[in-house]
């Protein structure tokens, strides 16, 4: 599991809780969920649940994968931070931007799951968490 420790995020140790619950009703929205974490814009993992390996692949290049989104989104017309879906075979990666920080979910399913998958539906039911998640991290900022 991630490092919850007030001297490495800054952060006290109830509000690491408080994230962490709210990144375990995150992961509860994705069929077979491996890993939910948040970072911070350096791609440090500031809370994780579940599979570090996981987290640890994937964090440091969400600050890019954020970029990216919200430059295509510019260049359509779309002003809203990203959320960001990536479907393989097997596995689904989903974050969400919370504007000082991301929120990640990286789910592995069988291919007949992963078809059936809705991302509109799951965007849906982590929009109150993401909403959450922000509001904590902007109440905790300096």
């Amino acid at each position: 599991m991630g490092c919850f420790c007030k001297r490495s995020s800054g952060m006290s140790p109830k509000l690491l809780q408080q994230l962490r619950s709210k990144l375990s009703l995150l992961a509860q929205c994705f069929p077979g969920a491996r890993a939910a974490f948040i970072v911070n814009t350096n791609g440090g993992i500031l809370v994780n649940t579940g599979d570090d390996e996981a987290a640890s692949r994937a964090a440091p290049m969400l600050e890019s994968l954020r970029n990216a989104a919200l430059d295509f989104g510019s260049s359509v017309g779309q002003k809203d931070g990203p959320v960001i879906h990536i479907k393989g075979e097997r596995s689904l990666f989903s974050c969400y931007d919370l504007r000082t920080h991301m929120v990640a979910v990286y789910s592995e399913m069988h291919s007949s799951t992963s078809d059936l998958f809705d991302a509109v539906r799951a965007d849906d039911k982590v929009g109150p968490i993401v909403d959450d998640l922000r509001i904590m991290l902007s109440s905790a900022a300096p």
